[in-house]
């Protein structure tokens, strides 16, 4: 889609949790996702990152036999950024 078009604006910007759930990123879909979390909120965290098509599979392969498919595809990338923290059970990433 070199174009420019699609089903979205270019730029536009969403927030994937792990579970792979995708809103558009505004402040009133922010503030729900901290209210679903209920105190969680320490445990977000706000990774980008670049995936190739290899880790694209991996994620899709993910999706299919966890709730937490963020976190289990791409827990290399996400160690090789700062190995003295855990992975948080929350994450997301901004697209």
């Amino acid at each position: 889609m070199t174009d420019g078009t699609g089903f979205v604006k270019r730029g536009t910007k969403f927030t994937v949790t792990d579970d792979l759930i995708v809103t558009a990123k505004k402040s009133n879909s922010t503030f729900s996702i901290l209210k679903k979390l209920k105190g969680q909120a320490d445990d977000m965290e706000v990774q980008v990152i670049s995936i190739s098509s290899a880790e694209a599979l991996n994620l899709l392969k993910a999706s299919l036999v966890t709730c937490s498919a963020l976190s289990s595809a791409f827990r290399s990338l996400l160690l090789k950024e700062d190995r003295s923290n855990p992975i948080s059970k929350r994450l997301k990433i901004e697209t």
